[in-house]
């Protein structure tokens, strides 16, 4: 008999996890990660014509960058996620119609852990953060977003994603506190949920006088985004933000692709405590960084 076709059990995956009680967001990763799986292999493709091989051919034309699409290549972690969503349709849905060929596929945990990015110079982050320049942005998110991102650590997703009432006041202390209990927010990893204190230089820079401006505004809450007119899309409410600091990199000379980013950001502030001397996991769990020891 001839095989069954993968697109089958893709689209009974998708059907029952709608049944289930995992957020829509990442209801909407899976079907978009499927989809990119599913126009790479082809929809007339059946399980024995998908093997190991097929796999890492795939794991590796998503690594490349195509001159032809201006796709560019993303990766190894990120491969990872597509890798195990594929695993999922086969744990899920195929069972043992047929072996899993994405069994023991994933980019090994010490590749994954490398990373392109690298900190910002000095001199990068005096042109980064020229108080001339800063005085010329009209949004408040194109300010304090990266200064956010650069005195914390924070991904850009988290701190987006912050609240009014997630800035407080504990034991004389300002502190910011990183959740996922809300629906609309989300968390990379355990370690990302924390509450961290607020830098001082926040304070002078005049962060809380624009929060108490945005708590003046009607109909706020405590649960009133810190920066309430961002978007939210598939990745979050970071998008806008992050590329308008792209641009900011790219007028400056300074962007380079996988390299110096936004992310660099929060590779730059541990790489500032790191040649203080603070401890690793100190360093970890101030920017919300899994760690063995933490």
């Amino acid at each position: 008999p001839q095989s069954p076709l993968f697109s089958d059990y893709a689209q009974a995956f998708l059907t029952l996890t709608e049944k289930t009680a995992i957020k829509d967001r990442t209801k909407k990763v899976y079907a978009a990660k499927i989809k990119v799986w599913q126009d790479f292999i082809g929809k007339s493709a059946t399980l024995d014509e998908i093997s190991p091989q097929t796999i890492l051919n795939f794991q590796t034309w998503l690594a490349k960058d195509d001159p032809i699409t201006e796709r560019k290549g993303i990766s190894a972690r990120t491969i990872d996620t597509y890798t195990e969503v594929i695993s999922q349709v086969y744990k899920t849905t195929i069972k043992k119609l047929a072996d899993n060929p994405v069994e023991k596929r994933l980019v090994g945990k010490k590749q994954r852990m490398k990373s392109n990015r690298k900190p910002f110079t000095p001199d990068e982050l005096t042109r980064i953060f020229d108080p001339e320049r800063l005085n010329l942005c009209a949004n408040p998110a194109d300010v304090f977003v990266p200064i956010l991102g650069l005195l914390t650590g924070s991904r850009p997703s988290n701190i987006c994603q912050l609240r009014l009432g997630d800035i407080r006041r504990e034991d004389g202390i300002n502190v910011i506190s990183y959740h996922d209990y809300l629906s609309d927010n989300s968390a990379k990893t355990d370690a990302t949920n924390r509450i961290a204190p607020l830098h001082p230089i926040l304070e002078k820079i005049g962060f809380l006088r624009y929060l108490e401006d945005i708590k003046n505004l009607p109909d706020t809450n405590a649960t009133t985004l810190i920066f309430p007119w961002l978007n939210q899309y598939e990745q979050g409410y970071a998008d806008v933000p992050t590329q308008n600091f792209t641009k900011v990199l790219k007028e400056l000379g300074i962007w380079v692709f996988n390299v110096k980013v936004f992310y660099s950001l929060r590779h730059t502030t541990n790489q500032r405590m790191k040649e203080r001397g603070v401890p690793e996991d100190f360093r970890s769990q101030y920017i919300g960084h899994e760690n063995d020891s933490v």
